[in-house]
């Protein structure tokens, strides 16, 4: 069994992508003093094959399930897996702001806010739906791993207003021992 640490962030849509990248520059000087490195922060709009697939490498992407997304071809650029049969897909971000860090072993996580299409549409622009949230910059993700480091960055998006959630499965385990 693999244990984890898991969060998930939400910003409203109000907030700039310029005020969270300063926002994790200083995440980032932080980092650094808890001694990951090297780091890197970015401030990206894909909207490019490149960049889009590069945005896979960093984020999970955002996952709906609905019946108006059943029986209908969604167009490539905003997802990367559709079930039509469910109505299952994992809609591809347009926007992130994000951090990287690594640790002493070489281990990327990444950490930021990505901002998904709000309005879903079919591959001939014919409106499906509005997502429930809206444009906010959301984020989730889990680290496997005990590191207190990690919970130190997660915590500075808590201070920031920004952390929804988080569950800390090692911190189960350790208090069931």
């Amino acid at each position: 069994m693999s244990l984890s640490y898991h969060y998930s962030f939400r910003a409203p849509s109000n907030i700039e992508s310029i005020e969270i990248e300063q926002f994790l520059k200083r995440a980032e000087i932080k980092a650094k003093e808890y001694g990951l490195g090297p780091t890197l922060v970015e401030n990206a709009k894909f909207d490019t094959p490149e960049k889009r697939a590069f945005s896979r490498r960093i984020t999970r992407g955002l996952t709906l399930e609905d019946p108006r997304l059943i029986d209908v071809t969604l167009p490539e650029n905003i997802c990367w897996a559709h079930y039509k049969e469910s109505g299952l897909c994992r809609i591809a971000p347009v926007e992130g702001v994000f951090m990287v860090v690594t640790e002493e072993n070489g281990i990327e996580s990444v950490w930021g806010l990505f901002r998904f299409p709000s309005l879903i549409c079919d591959k001939n622009g014919r409106s499906l739906m509005k997502r429930h949230d809206g444009d906010d910059w959301i984020s989730e993700g889990f680290i496997d791993s005990p590191d207190q480091r990690y919970r130190q960055i997660a915590h500075l998006f808590k201070e920031a207003g920004w952390l929804v959630s988080e569950r800390d499965e090692f911190a189960v385990k350790a208090s069931n021992t």
